[in-house]
């Protein structure tokens, strides 16, 4: 809370860590621990799992879970940080990173995702990565993963709340009490 921009950079730090180092790593552990490779786990896993039906259904949900997909960068905390880039070229460049960063990390979550089904099939979809976790890292990573996915879920908190107060100030308590000063 009063660690500032200091506090923000070692959260950011942690994500980082926690997202390319910790989860990758609890896939690789997870295949390790179970003496399997990844072609003997995508061999067991069922046709549907493996095959896609081009039927107007599937087609719909595809397209449907595509655009979901790339809608959720329109929501409020990003567009508020879209515009505060300095130009077009640099918010491009953001955003191009930002896509090639999202790739490996997609393939990550994909693959622990095959590993849960091969591993523990009767277990809850909603709280498959917990599980995972829990069984396939040591204590000690075990605990750094869960701090920062706090950390992560703080963050996004953090970003909602920002954003409203940003919104408040600017866009309603500027425009009833039009005296006011940036400090007030």
């Amino acid at each position: 809370l009063m660690g500032g921009l200091r506090a923000v950079a070692i959260t950011d730090v942690m994500q980082a860590i926690v997202f390319f180092v910790g989860i990758p790593l609890m896939a690789f552990l997870a295949l390790d621990k179970l003496g399997v490779s990844l072609t003997q786990v995508i061999d067991t896993l069922p046709d549907t799992h493996t095959s896609f039906d081009p039927s107007l259904n599937n087609v719909i949900l595809l397209i449907s879970i595509v655009l979901i997909y790339v809608s959720r960068g329109t929501d409020v905390p990003f567009i508020q940080r879209y515009l505060m880039a300095n130009n077009e070229t640099q918010l491009r460049n953001a955003l191009r990173d930002c896509f090639y960063i999202a790739l490996p990390f997609a393939l990550v979550v994909t693959l622990i995702g095959l590993i849960a089904k091969f591993a523990a099939p009767d277990v809850n979809p909603n709280t498959i990565l917990y599980y995972m976790i829990d069984i396939y890292l040591p204590i000690g990573l075990k605990g750094f993963v869960v701090a920062g996915l706090l950390a992560v879920i703080m963050s996004t908190a953090d970003s909602w709340l920002n954003t409203a107060s940003v919104i408040f100030a600017h866009d309603i308590i500027s425009k009833l009490f039009h005296k006011l000063s940036q400090k007030h």
